[in-house]
């Protein structure tokens, strides 16, 4: 990891499945092996010819290490992205600030490697088991500040 400037304090993030789950199988937490993961998404595929037109629209489709995909318009892409955070919380209301921003953050930076201008943002959080109320707040707060230039328009929390 690079130097961080002085005077700022890291934040730890943990992205989904960062950590092994412990039960000695291999997987990490959140995470499958990569060969698996292709295999699975090839064998759920559905190509055009079994009836499943939208399939046909589908120009990137979903791939291991893949966060995003693209969709085939008339005269145009759209770009999709989900790209889950977890919040470890409750280490403070800044901190959860930035939690809300990683998020908007890590999933835009996934619609512009395709070459993409995000404008719609689907939240996708996962909360600590025991609960996180307090810092919900400053984390929507985070999630309200990096969405300036797109529009929150859904997401989901676990």
């Amino acid at each position: 990891m690079g130097r961080r400037p002085p005077g700022r304090r890291m934040v730890a993030l943990r992205i989904a499945g960062d950590q092994s789950d412990g039960e000695g199988d291999g997987v990490r937490s959140g995470k499958l092996d990569p060969a698996l993961l292709e295999a699975l998404l090839a064998s759920a595929a559905s190509p055009p010819a079994d009836g499943n037109a939208a399939a046909g629209a589908l120009a990137l489709g979903p791939g291991a290490g893949r966060d995003a995909a693209a969709i085939r318009l008339p005269d145009r892409y759209l770009v999709l992205a989900a790209d889950p955070i977890t919040f470890a919380g409750p280490a403070g209301a800044s901190d959860a600030a930035r939690v809300g921003q990683a998020a908007v953050h890590v999933n835009a930076n996934d619609v512009v490697c395709l070459g993409a201008e995000p404008r719609w943002f689907l939240a996708t959080v996962l909360l600590p088991p025991d609960g996180a109320a307090a810092g919900l707040s400053p984390l929507f707060d985070g999630l309200r500040r990096a969405c300036a230039a797109a529009a929150p328009s859904g997401g989901s929390s676990t």
